[in-house]
């Protein structure tokens, strides 16, 4: 957790160094859109591995959820597949 803690504070620092805090703000609201629906996801079925009798089947929703976040819209470029595409061709042009 320190981790995490050290990476959002090193990102708003070097934001706010360049001037950049509104694109910031305008750039975690609208991905924060799409995260919040596999945050929440993710969330209640970790809560619900908590039960030891129902602890596999949460498991195996986990992994579902992983599989659905990882190939989820890849042919329109908008899953974590399409996006690693754009990010890597908009580097490649310059």
């Amino acid at each position: 957790m320190p981790f995490v803690l050290i990476i959002v504070g090193t990102v708003m620092l070097v934001a706010a160094v360049q001037g950049t805090q509104a694109q910031l703000g305008s750039q975690i609201a609208t991905d924060g859109q799409g995260f919040l629906k596999y945050a929440i996801a993710v969330g209640a079925v970790g809560a619900v591995g908590y039960v030891s009798d129902l602890r596999t089947i949460s498991r195996l929703f986990m992994a579902l959820i992983l599989i659905s976040l990882v190939l989820s819209n890849s042919k329109s470029g908008t899953g974590l597949i399409g996006n690693f595409q754009n990010a890597i061709n908009s580097i490649a042009k310059g």
